[in-house]
């Protein structure tokens, strides 16, 4: 009696049984899907390589202890203008002409703007992490735990494209952080 073979299958049997065959619509079929096999092996290796170089900005020679981490997208968001708001609630709040502060407004747009599209690199982890303290003071300074801008933040899951929508600051925050790694 003949034994099966343990060894794992790989395309090499494949290859064997075109050579084996002479029905042409044989070979046809099986050197199309040789050419699918291989393809898909360029797309990962591709993808691989594309991986390890963004891994890059994580890997550093300082002293500090690194965790390595899993590297996922970055969650995506729509744009949201928070002028209106804020020089409303500057109205409301503090008695005082919203407008006069359309510069200072302009440049927390302009942030978020440029925090949408980030850069894999420091430069995009500083970007973050200038937005998320400019939240963090708005926050702070702005508005008492149960008052919002009565914004809707709009951010897409990394992993599913789900969209998510939230009035919270927090949720904008959660997002930013997530997207700091």
């Amino acid at each position: 009696t003949r034994r099966p073979s343990r060894r794992p299958r790989t395309a090499a049997p494949a290859a064997a049984h075109a050579r084996a065959t002479t029905n042409h619509k044989v070979k046809e079929t099986v050197a199309l899907e040789l050419s699918f096999v291989n393809s898909n092996l360029q797309l990962l290796k591709e993808e691989l390589e594309e991986l390890n170089s963004s891994m890059e900005v994580y890997q550093n020679e300082s002293e500090s202890i690194n965790v390595p981490m899993i590297p996922l997208g970055l969650k995506e968001t729509k744009e949201v203008d928070l002028s209106l708001p804020l020089k409303d609630f500057i109205c409301e709040h503090y008695g005082e002409d919203g407008s006069l502060y359309e510069v200072e407004i302009k440049e927390l747009m302009d942030l978020r703007q440029a925090m949408r599209t980030p850069s894999r690199s420091e430069a995009g982890l500083e970007l973050l992490m200038e937005y998320y303290n400019q939240l963090y003071f708005l926050d702070h300074r702005f508005f008492p735990p149960n008052k919002n801008l009565g914004v809707y933040f709009h951010w897409y899951d990394s992993l599913t494209g789900v969209p998510s929508c939230q009035r919270a600051l927090a949720f904008e925050k959660g997002s930013v952080l997530f997207n700091i790694g």
